[in-house]
């Protein structure tokens, strides 16, 4: 993926429409942080407090991903986050076009709003909404 604005030094993009965070849901947690360390160099930590057993990815001082663990019978898969101005018109937009809405807002204190859609073919994506300063 390229940004229609160049490439920058940080993964951390924040313009709609840009992808702004993968998360790797595994059912093996232990194994893919140790895949990634080594194969990457990445570090890991816990997410803030109360994330449960949510792990950070970091390289260096950027935060570049997530990892947590799946329920039971679903199976390991990445889930990447785009950039939306507003996450309820968008989820409008899903269902206009025939698709579905797979996990409501939910709000992530002082880093903005999720929600998981799957589009009329089966396309899974999740849509991230920045803070209101």
């Amino acid at each position: 993926w390229k940004g229609t604005e160049g490439d920058s030094a940080s993964v951390q993009r924040r313009s709609p429409g840009e992808f702004c965070w993968d998360q790797l849901n595994t059912t093996a947690p232990a194994e893919a942080l140790a895949f990634y360390s080594k194969v990457f160099g990445w570090t890991n930590k816990p997410f803030g407090s109360g994330g449960g057993d949510m792990k950070v990815f970091e390289s260096g001082a950027e935060q570049v991903g997530s990892l947590m663990a799946n329920p039971p019978g679903v199976p390991a898969h990445w889930l990447s986050y785009i950039v939306v101005n507003q996450l309820a018109s968008a989820q409008g937009r899903v269902k206009q076009q025939g698709g579905k809405i797979m996990l409501e807002r939910m709000e992530i204190p002082t880093v903005g709003a999720i929600s998981v859609v799957q589009d009329n073919v089966g396309a899974t994506i999740g849509l991230f909404e920045m803070p209101k300063a």
